[in-house]
């Protein structure tokens, strides 16, 4: 069994090439996805809502 930190991970690679994530956005989410209660937070939400997550971390200096 995997620890939530974990299981969001793996959404996160995958995604990553998907959205193709700029190296700051990537870790920046790594870095919240640390803290356990993110992990559970952004496991609950489906994949669209990952998505918007994700790319409403990346800032303009990301690229």
């Amino acid at each position: 069994m995997q620890y939530p930190e974990e299981d969001v991970m793996d959404i996160i690679n995958r995604l990553k090439k998907e959205l193709q994530l700029p190296s700051k956005t990537y870790l920046r989410a790594c870095k919240k996805l640390k803290k356990r209660s993110w992990a559970r937070i952004v496991l609950k939400m489906d994949e669209e809502g990952l998505r918007d997550w994700l790319l409403e971390l990346i800032r303009p200096t990301d690229y």
